[in-house]
C-alpha cells in the first residue's frame, strides 16, 4: 500500500474523465445488434452456452462498442482520420461496427487468431461490408504507418503500450481500452520509468478484483505513467505538434477493464477546445 501510494505521488496522475454511453439512435442499436449476431458460432454451440454468449454480447460488449464509436466520432470532429486499424480485434466485433457507421473510411483487423480473422470475413461477407480487411500478422511485423487512427479494445497488456507507440510515432489518432495489465509484459514501455518490481506490483494490483478500489488506482497510475511515457515521445519526434490526450473510462457495468487512452495530434499554432492538453512534461 506504501509504494502504490508514492507511485501515486509521483506519477503526475492524470485525471480519469468517467462518460456516460448517452443516447444511441434505435436504427444503430438495432443495426449493431445484427452484426454482432454471430449466427455460424451460435449454430455450434449448445442451448445454454448460445444463451449465455448473447447474453454477453448483448449486454456488455455491444455498450462498449457503442461507448468506443461515440469517442470515434469525437475524434473524427476534431481531426478527420481516412484508415482505421483495429489492433487484436479478432472476430471484427468493433473493426465491423466501424466499417458500418464510417463508411467513408477503410478499416484493417489485425490479429495473429486465424480462425477468428477468417469469422470475422464471413460475418463482413455476411453482411455485406466491404470497407474493411482482416491481416494474420504479429502487430508488431504489421506496417502501422499505413493509417491516421489506431484503435484496440481490451488490448492486453504491453498490446496497448504497442499501440500507444504506434499512434505516436505516426502521429495518428488512438483510442485504446487498457486490459490484462500483467500480459504481453515484453511490450511495456511505461514500466521503464520505474525501478525495481514496482511496475510488477502495479500489474498484480490492477488485476485484483476484490479490491476494486486498490484496482482501480493501480490502472489510472499505468495509464498516467503511459502518457507521461507518450508525451515524452510525442516531443521528442514531433516537436511541431501537440499531442492531446485523455484517460477516459466507460461503465464498470459493461467491465471493469475500463481505462481507455483516447488522443490526437495538431500542430502548434493550431487551437482546440474539445480535448484538453495533458502537458504533463512542462
Amino acid at each position: 500500500v506504501a509504494t502504490i501510494h508514492r507511485l501515486e505521488q509521483a506519477c503526475c496522475m492524470c485525471q480519469l474523465e468517467h462518460d456516460e454511453l448517452g443516447h444511441v439512435q434505435p436504427e444503430e442499436d438495432q443495426h449493431l445488434e445484427l452484426l454482432l449476431r454471430d449466427q455460424e458460432l451460435y449454430a455450434v454451440l449448445d442451448l445454454k452456452e448460445r444463451e449465455r454468449r448473447e447474453d454477453y454480447m448483448l449486454s456488455k460488449k455491444k455498450p462498449q462498442i457503442q461507448w468506443m464509436i461515440r469517442q470515434l466520432r469525437e475524434l473524427h470532429s476534431v481531426r478527420k482520420f481516412k484508415h482505421v486499424v483495429d489492433i487484436g480485434g479478432g472476430r471484427g466485433d468493433l473493426g465491423l461496427a466501424i466499417a458500418a457507421l464510417f463508411p467513408m473510411c477503410q478499416v484493417t483487423v489485425v490479429d495473429l487468431n486465424e480462425p477468428s480473422l477468417f469469422a470475422g470475413k464471413k460475418r463482413a461477407e455476411s453482411h455485406n461490408i466491404q470497407n474493411i480487411s482482416f491481416v494474420l500478422e504479429d502487430a508488431q511485423q504489421h506496417g502501422l504507418q499505413l493509417y491516421d487512427c489506431v484503435v484496440g479494445l481490451h488490448a492486453c497488456g504491453g498490446l496497448s503500450d504497442l499501440i500507444l507507440r504506434a499512434a505516436v510515432e505516426q502521429q495518428s489518432s488512438f483510442l485504446i481500452c487498457t486490459c490484462c495489465f500483467a500480459k504481453n509484459s515484453h511490450l511495456n514501455m511505461w514500466g521503464k520509468l520505474l525501478v525495481g518490481e514496482e511496475s510488477q506490483l502495479l500489474c498484480q494490483r490492477a488485476e485484483t478484483h476484490a479490491d476494486m478500489s486498490t484496482a482501480r488506482k493501480c490502472m489510472q497510475i499505468i495509464n498516467s505513467y503511459r502518457i507521461a511515457n507518450a508525451l515524452q515521445l510525442a516531443k521528442q519526434l514531433h516537436p511541431n505538434h501537440w499531442l492531446h490526450v485523455r484517460l477516459k473510462s466507460f461503465s464498470e457495468a459493461f467491465s471493469l477493464k475500463n481505462n481507455v487512452l483516447c488522443g490526437y495530434f495538431e500542430e502548434r499554432e493550431q487551437k482546440s477546445s474539445t480535448f484538453m492538453q495533458q502537458n504533463l512534461l512542462n
